[in-house]
């Protein structure tokens, strides 16, 4: 369905506004489209964000969890290696 939406709004928003003289022109105004509804049109369903906004908020948590695990299983791995003090 996002995918839907997006090529609907691509349509209504750009192509069906302009008469593109040349394939390259088409591409370019096409290209300009897809980064101003990634990276500056608010979309209602993601609660006036960005695209890009909720990617990379959600990455950097992703990365965040990533790393706590990383330095976690690090941990626990040096502490199983450790003998046990009697």
């Amino acid at each position: 369905m996002f995918i839907e939406r997006f090529w609907r709004s691509l349509k209504q928003e750009d192509v069906y506004l302009k008469a593109y003289g040349t394939v390259l022109e088409a591409r370019k105004n096409i290209d300009a489209y897809i980064d101003f509804y990634n990276h500056r049109r608010p979309h209602q369903s993601l609660g006036y964000q960005t695209p890009a906004e909720i990617y990379f908020a959600e990455k950097k948590n992703a990365d965040a969890l990533l790393k706590n695990l990383m330095i976690n299983t690090v941990t626990h791995q040096i502490n199983c290696s450790q003998p046990a003090a009697y």
